[in-house]
């Protein structure tokens, strides 16, 4: 069964939104968090994604049921690019919410011209390796560095997904 996801930005300014992100960020355990931040504490993993929406270059957008928001994604803009990241909800994870959250990001990065964007995944996250290959086919992953293999996701223009 396929559940569908709305999606919204999330902004820092909006605290209805800000307040469901807290809720998830809480709802998340502390190995998904770590899994998304690459390391660290859980703690600081909620902290910094809490920060995210505040942030000028990025845009986060976030999966919602009818009850809750149940995943959180990120596209981050710097000078080597665009890096995209997805966190989803463990009790929701494998049901569509991670694969419509990229799908987004990917459409967004190529409405705003972009050719491709980077994902951080840890080496031994098969379900994120696996969410990329199913978003972005055509990717290419550069060799595990640090316990981390970086995927360069061309994104597909002129809305033809």
């Amino acid at each position: 069964m396929t559940t569908t996801f709305e999606m919204f930005d999330v902004h820092a300014d909006d605290d209805v939104t800000m307040r469901e992100l807290r809720r998830l960020l809480a709802r998340c355990s502390d190995a998904a968090l770590r899994s998304r931040c690459h390391g660290g504490t859980a703690g600081a993993a909620r902290l910094l994604l809490e920060a995210l929406p505040a942030r000028a270059d990025q845009l986060t957008v976030a999966a919602w049921t009818e009850q809750s928001m149940v995943g959180v994604a990120s596209m981050i803009f710097d000078a080597d690019g665009i890096e995209i990241a997805v966190l989803v909800e463990d009790a929701w994870q494998r049901r569509g919410a991670g694969t419509a959250l990229a799908t987004r990001l990917g459409e967004e990065a190529a409405r705003d011209g972009a050719l491709a964007v980077t994902a951080s995944v840890g080496a031994t996250n098969t379900a994120g390796l696996g969410l990329l290959r199913k978003v972005f086919p055509a990717l290419a992953f550069a060799a595990p560095r640090d316990g981390l293999i970086t995927a360069v996701c061309p994104v597909v223009t002129g809305g033809s997904r």
